[in-house]
């Protein structure tokens, strides 16, 4: 059985997006530094077209408000304009159980 892949489009409309949404777009390269746009929700994957295959990226499912802007922060817990989702980050680094059994498991 394969699970269907969706696309940030297929997330965001499942989640209520509407015109004035703004999502935030955040990477970081490995080694390299944290950066973050804020964008119009409908542009969302144009931003997210191809990115570098070890980068982390990641993005808001809750809307935050505007401008769109380039560096200038994602948004904070005030800055939400709407609560669409709770979300899990569980986020395990390399070396995070030495020894364990389950290391396999964990990726």
């Amino acid at each position: 059985m394969t699970a269907a892949q969706m696309t940030i489009d297929d997330v965001l409309e499942t989640l209520g997006r509407a015109d004035g949404n703004y999502t935030a777009i955040c990477r970081k390269l490995p080694g390299g530094s944290f950066s973050s746009s804020v964008v119009a929700s409908g542009n969302a994957s144009g931003v997210v077209t191809s990115p570098p295959e070890e980068a982390d990226v990641w993005f808001s499912v809750n809307p935050t408000a505007g401008p769109a802007r380039q560096c200038s922060g994602r948004g904070s817990e005030r800055q939400g304009t709407r609560w669409a989702a709770l979300h899990l980050d569980v986020d395990v680094k390399d070396g995070a159980f030495p020894g364990s059994r389950q290391r396999g498991c964990v990726r």
